[in-house]
């Protein structure tokens, strides 16, 4: 079962934080009741990791591997080096990259034409940006989307 091999990923990744940083690391509540564009999030106060089944069904490899990692990195560091840093700054990267051995990537690139009423938009990036049901009607009523990557405006794509 993929939930099953998603435990024990995580299980594999606080061992590994564990025998790097010499500490022990309490196991997080899971669940998999995200929904959205979102893969995944991290609530390190509360010891907790939540994943969108919806992906992981549609991406399950790299979602076990990668998602995953990125979300208990997501707990780990700052445990480690204290709740003043960036969620994906050079300490939560060093845990990705170093105690992972994972690219420190900061947003999925998984289609998102499986996820149920998200519309297409652009800019001036090569791949489009999804914007759910509520983003989408309040961008035909007037609102003003920004391109995380390029800065730009998003319009909506022709087919919408």
């Amino acid at each position: 079962m993929l939930e099953d091999a998603v435990i024990k990923r995580v299980r594999v990744l606080i061992c590994l934080a564990e025998t790097r940083f010499g500490r022990m690391f309490q196991m997080p509540t899971i669940r998999f009741d995200l929904k959205g564009t979102c893969a995944g999030t991290a609530d390190w106060l509360n010891n907790e990791v939540r994943f969108n089944p919806l992906f992981l069904t549609h991406h399950q490899q790299h979602f076990i591997t990668h998602t995953v990692a990125h979300e208990v990195a997501h707990l780990v560091a700052p445990l480690i080096y204290g709740s003043h840093i960036k969620p994906h700054g050079e300490e939560w990267q060093f845990v990705m990259e170093e105690v992972f051995c994972c690219p420190a990537e900061r947003c999925h690139q998984y289609d998102l034409s499986t996820v149920n009423n998200q519309r297409p938009y652009h800019c001036q990036c090569a791949q489009p940006v999804w914007l759910g049901p509520i983003q989408h009607k309040r961008a035909q009523q007037g609102a003003r989307y920004i391109c995380k990557q390029c800065r730009q405006p998003l319009e909506a794509a022709a087919s919408v």
